[in-house]
């Protein structure tokens, strides 16, 4: 049984245990079994219940192993033996979805991907940005075309009636708004019919986020604009000249990141200042950004930061995950209500746990680059 019994013992007692623990080398099948279940106690601890429980627990392995799929985000058909391989390759079990939670992530090829498994976008074209509101998700991409589903499943495409790139979409204010480059603004009620509204700028913009009633859209050369009613947007001084990608609304605060690890804070969307991480490499780039359960966290090259006040960050390296894959970034990351998640390139989706730790979850497609996440509820 070695490695397969070792972590069935681990998975019953609903734990994990990686596949790079000590070696077992049994004399006989009932050594062998033995010899697993005092190694699996002493790499985990106390397990906490009696050994004779555990091994009648894992007496009916389908019965263990096939609720692991759908968390693994594995083919409804997978073979037991390659749900047991992906599991060792994990250094522990991500989290079930809550029940009635929509995880949607897209890609830069158009795939997109539904509580990990994935689903027919109908498209080919790159996916930029998605958001969730008015019990619908809308995914924008290139050419001015964008994808709406109101359950992950079923999308139905749509254009813009402009041929512009977009980037970012958000819902507030009983409207989606989408910009895009050459200073793009979309504005949709209804998440089919768009109307554009006059921006002010030609800069490219790549983020949009809606908070305290007041909308604030990012881009190009440290680009600012706000907007009260998504109809008017003035431009606002950043006091950045680097690119911004991604912004956030928290604890009564506005978040703006983008390349050479800029940000910028405003505690009422008009008046900003740049924060400077001076211990952090300064060619480091963000991308996303999030907020939840009194944190923000940004992803961007290789890394994860956080912060309570969007002044003070400290930083999660990811340089071991990515040192083996050909690109090095995470491009965007949304909150539940209970956790972080975060995607990026080389099909990288990751569990944030807390400041020090973060759980790589399968690696479902590694051609793809994930560029866009968003929870939406069934």
């Amino acid at each position: 049984m070695n490695r397969f019994l070792k972590s069935m013992l681990c998975l019953s007692a609903g734990l994990i245990v990686s596949s790079s623990n000590a070696a077992l080398v049994p004399s006989s099948p009932e050594a062998e079994d033995a010899e697993n279940i005092r190694r699996a106690g002493a790499v985990l601890g106390k397990i906490g219940q009696d050994v004779r429980e555990i091994v009648n627990e894992v007496a009916g392995l389908d019965g263990v192993l096939r609720p692991l799929i759908a968390t693994l985000g594995l083919p409804a058909n997978t073979p037991l033996r390659s749900v047991l391989e992906t599991v060792l390759d994990l250094p522990s079990l991500p989290k079930p979805m809550i029940d009635d939670e929509l995880f949607v992530v897209a890609g830069h090829d158009g795939s997109m991907r539904l509580n990990l498994q994935l689903v027919d976008s109908g498209t080919t074209w790159a996916l930029r940005g998605i958001a969730y509101g008015f019990k619908l998700f809308v995914a924008v991409g290139d050419y001015g075309k964008f994808a709406t589903s109101p359950n992950g499943v079923n999308w139905t495409q749509r254009f813009s009636g402009i041929g512009a790139n977009l980037s970012g979409v958000a819902w507030g204010m009983e409207c989606f708004v989408i910009v895009g480059v050459e200073g793009v603004i979309l504005t949709s009620p209804n998440g089919k019919d768009c109307t554009q509204q006059n921006s002010g700028t030609t800069k490219h913009l790549n983020g949009v986020v809606f908070g305290e009633g007041l909308w604030v859209a990012v881009g190009q050369g440290g680009t600012i604009l706000t907007s009260l009613n998504y109809i008017d947007w003035p431009q606002q001084n950043s006091h950045i000249d680097h690119d911004l990608f991604g912004v956030c609304y928290g604890n009564g605060i506005y978040v703006a990141i983008g390349a050479k690890n800029a940000i910028a804070i405003s505690q009422n969307g008009f008046e900003w200042r740049e924060i400077f991480l001076n211990d952090m490499d300064p060619e480091s780039w963000l991308y996303g950004i999030a907020y939840g359960n009194e944190w923000f966290v940004a992803v961007g090259n290789e890394q994860i930061i956080f912060s309570q006040d969007g002044s003070d960050w400290s930083q999660l390296w990811l340089r071991e995950y990515f040192r083996a894959r050909q690109h090095h970034r995470l491009n965007g990351v949304a909150f539940n209500g209970r956790r972080f998640v975060a995607v990026g390139d080389d099909g990288a989706i990751f569990d944030i746990e807390n400041r020090t730790h973060c759980m790589r979850r399968p690696c479902l497609d590694p051609a793809t680059s994930f560029t866009a996440i968003a929870f939406g509820k069934k």
